[in-house]
């Protein structure tokens, strides 16, 4: 059984009325090379080796080793790039897109189709959308 096998194993033997009474907590567990991670919004007594984030341990650990901006809006973007580097895989699909130049045309095709909605419905929310 692998480590993070067992760690599911034991959370869903904590998912019981006397120990663990809502959804559960974070849950982690890692070996040499990745770190596991249970995403927010999931339960205990639904893990499966799916539900883990896989992280790249090399990858989180140079991040001690990185010269980081001073100004905090900087530095916050280049921590946040550096994290989504290590994610291994995505099951909540959480990573976020639109600065990938890979998808320039989708995020434009989105806005687009988000501002003609705007215009449609007449909703005053999505007028930073209109061009």
């Amino acid at each position: 059984m692998t480590d993070l096998e067992t760690i599911i194993e034991l959370a869903h033997e904590f998912v019981t009325e006397d120990v663990v009474k809502g959804g559960g907590g974070n849950t982690s567990v890692k070996n040499e090379e990745t770190l596991w991670v249970k995403p927010s919004g999931t339960t205990l007594g639904g893990l499966t080796t799916e539900t883990f984030v896989a992280m790249n341990r090399i990858k989180i650990n140079e991040l001690c080793a990185v010269k980081t901006p001073a100004e905090s809006a900087g530095r916050e973007e280049r921590l946040k790039n550096m994290m989504a580097a290590a994610v291994e895989n995505d099951p909540g699909e959480m990573l976020n897109l639109v600065n990938n130049p890979e998808y320039t045309d989708v995020l434009k095709k989105h806005r687009n189709l988000l501002a003609e909605w705007g215009r449609i419905s007449r909703d005053k929310d999505l007028e930073k959308y209109r061009k």
